[in-house]
């Protein structure tokens, strides 16, 4: 800081900010940024500390500015560039990121940490060979870099190439066999693979990752013990579509000898009282609720052992069918086809809002389908890509006038004959009926679906359509619009 010495009440303010923004008070540390702004020495050295402590209160439209304000006095400067490519993946800017992070790494060629930002950089664009290039050019520099490690294990995973993944996972654990962040990594690779015995054991290291697990229960977690004439609570985690897919368990524990209450988020609830052995479901814990033990919902395999591929839960959702009141008209003998063609964004999780670019598509790439005959199409998309719609709305019509629950979703998709679909929870819900799922995959597939493969043993009405190269949606339309054709004639003919 020998350049801002001669501005103390630069750093006085530099230093207020950081400190009210770890305190929670955002507002006063932007505050605080304004008086910085006013005294900020006009050097590169200058601009760049404001950049970076606008990058720390989440300021990044602003870090950029001072980053860019920075590089124009002193271009040469690695720091800056590397600082400014992170800015700019949070921002989804992922052209410019990569740009200004590959700069940084030519203008200092042996630091492995901007080679192993780099990697993670492509990684998140959805370039997973260059990815997995740049974690190996880290690794060449610093071979026991544990981060490095863990980025070549995550883009060969994301490369479906799960099984070669584990042998950089393991490498780095043998350095640190207590890094969570490695350990559930390799549970997802191990999942991925198929190893599901140990892949289960291993995904309980997401509590020390990125889950965080209830403080508000002072009964044990369940661990597999026993539980005839036991009460167990088993609670909700994670996204819906989660707990939909591990719903199907749920009739297992009933069959243990236990009463088996469930607490969900509310769009669930109706959906979770109606499966199997489920004796009551609720959206909050009410204080005096009695039970013996409790265990999250994705920690139920672990426990039973779960392997799809030994035992398929068929229908497990129990949807009311004789609830069904003829939601859509019936058009001559058209075929019904839902369509969701895009997750929720989640925009205050960066790296599930980058997820979501890769797997949500847009609605005018699906445009192929709508131009087939003797088709009835019809959104079940929620949400703000919801509005794509009205482009096409002489040829889809709106499935979610009025729904407020999965329950709601269950009722009208049991009146439509096959439901396309993105990765996202209406997918399990519709294979958890045991209806007909055509799921379109990115390539970085979930761990859930494998690293290859139109089937999945989690869903037997399920068939999926991958993407062959990261980003491009184009091949998998066209064979769904081949398979589509397929479909009506073999369904004319029964």
């Amino acid at each position: 800081m020998a350049d801002c010495i001669e501005s103390p009440k630069f750093l006085e303010s530099l230093r207020a900010a950081i400190a009210s923004e770890r305190s929670g008070q955002h507002d006063l540390a932007l505050c605080c940024v304004k008086d910085a702004e006013a005294y900020m020495p006009r050097t590169s050295h200058g601009a760049f500390l404001l950049g970076g402590v606008c990058e720390h209160c989440g300021l990044l439209d602003l870090a950029e500015h001072y980053y860019v304000l920075s590089l124009r006095n002193e271009a040469s400067n690695p720091r800056g560039w590397h600082r400014l490519g992170l800015v700019r993946i949070a921002k989804d800017d992922f052209g410019k990121a990569l740009a200004a992070l590959r700069y940084a790494c030519a203008l200092d060629d042996r630091n492995e940490h901007y080679k192993i930002d780099y990697s993670m950089g492509l990684a998140r664009a959805g370039h997973f060979s260059d990815a997995l290039s740049a974690a190996v050019d880290a690794l060449a520099i610093s071979p026991n870099n544990i981060i490095a490690l863990n980025n070549a294990g995550h883009a060969l995973q994301c490369l479906n190439r799960s099984y070669d993944a584990l042998e950089y996972y393991d490498r780095a654990l043998e350095i640190d066999p207590g890094h969570a962040a490695l350990r559930f990594g390799r549970a997802t690779a191990l999942l991925k693979s198929g190893n599901y015995s140990a892949g289960w054991r291993e995904y309980e290291w997401r509590w020390l990752d990125c889950q965080t697990l209830r403080t508000d229960i002072d009964v044990p977690v369940w661990e597999g013990e026993d539980l005839y004439g036991k009460t167990i609570l088993i609670h909700h985690e994670q996204g819906y579509g989660d707990s939909l897919q591990f719903f199907r368990l749920l009739p297992q524990l009933a069959q243990k000898g236990a009463r088996v209450i469930v607490q969900v988020p509310p769009p669930l609830v109706r959906l979770a009282q109606g499966v199997e052995g489920v004796f009551k479901a609720f959206p909050v814990l009410e204080k005096g609720t009695y039970f013996d033990v409790h265990c999250p919902l994705l920690s139920l395999p672990a426990r039973l052992n779960y392997d799809p591929r030994q035992k398929a839960a068929e229908a497990y959702l129990n949807t009311g069918a004789d609830q069904s009141n003829g939601c859509f008209e019936k058009v001559g003998r058209a075929m019904k086809v839902g369509l969701v063609w895009a997750g929720d964004p989640r925009p205050g999780d960066i790296k599930a809002r980058q997820t979501d670019l890769r797997r949500s598509v847009s609605l005018e790439a699906l445009a192929p389908l709508l131009a087939l005959p003797d088709m009835e199409f019809i959104s079940f998309q929620m949400g703000q890509a919801a509005v794509q719609r009205q482009k096409y709305a002489n040829k889809i019509s709106d499935g979610t006038k009025d729904i407020i629950d999965f329950f709601d979703t269950s009722v009208r998709l049991r009146e439509i004959d096959i439901l396309i679909a993105v990765d996202t929870s209406i997918a399990h819900l519709m294979a958890g009926m045991g209806r007909t799922v055509w799921l379109l995959s990115r390539f970085d597939a979930c761990w859930r679906w494998g690293d290859a493969g139109d089937t999945t043993p989690w869903y037997s009405t399920m068939r999926i359509f991958r993407q062959s190269k990261p980003g491009s949606w184009q091949e998998p339309v066209h064979a769904m619009v081949q398979a589509l054709g397929e479909f009506i004639t073999l369904k004319a003919a029964v």
